[in-house]
């Protein structure tokens, strides 16, 4: 290289970075999640399971309704008490959702996560039941996406709204 084509070259490198610089714009953060709102999405309705797979099959059979409160699951159409009710957090993503069933003598809680897309429910959970809460939330067979394999032994369920109620 010439010492007069050393300027030229060093100016057209760092125009090039300025430009690259000026392209390359910080990473955007995901939209905040409205918590109560999220909640009263899935409080607010019953929902019907439309499609369940587990461990990667399409399930028969599994065609009861379900309302969610922090309190208490009502399933079927006589809306059997199921004590304990769901916790969610959407500090996470995925978002989580755990069930849990309290009765007077235990308590035992399946992690799993959920979402909503294109109005339906979205679930997916792991295959274990565990004998306490963890306030963190943090369970080793927390699905971390949507998907059921043999595999993974996940039980992944879309659910519509119930019109009836």
């Amino acid at each position: 290289m010439s010492k007069k084509s050393f300027p030229m070259m060093t100016l057209l490198g760092l125009c090039c970075l300025w430009i690259g610089l000026g392209l390359s714009a910080p990473v955007p953060k995901p939209p905040r999640v409205d918590h109560e709102k999220v909640l009263e999405e899935l409080f607010g309705t019953t929902w019907m399971p439309e499609r369940t797979i587990v461990e990667g099959k399409k399930s028969k059979g599994i065609n009861y309704s379900a309302r969610y409160s922090k309190e208490a699951v009502y399933i079927g159409e006589f809306e059997e008490v199921c004590p304990g009710g769901v916790i969610i957090d959407t500090t996470h993503t995925p978002w989580r959702f755990d069930m849990t069933n309290r009765d007077t003598d235990s308590t035992a809680v399946t992690p799993g996560i959920f979402k909503f897309e294109d109005g339906k429910l979205v679930t997916c959970f792991g295959n274990k039941w565990y004998d306490k809460i963890d306030p963190k939330g943090d369970y080793p067979t927390r699905p971390t996406q949507f998907g059921s394999t043999k595999e993974n032994g996940c039980i992944l369920t879309t659910c519509k709204r119930w019109p009836n109620y």
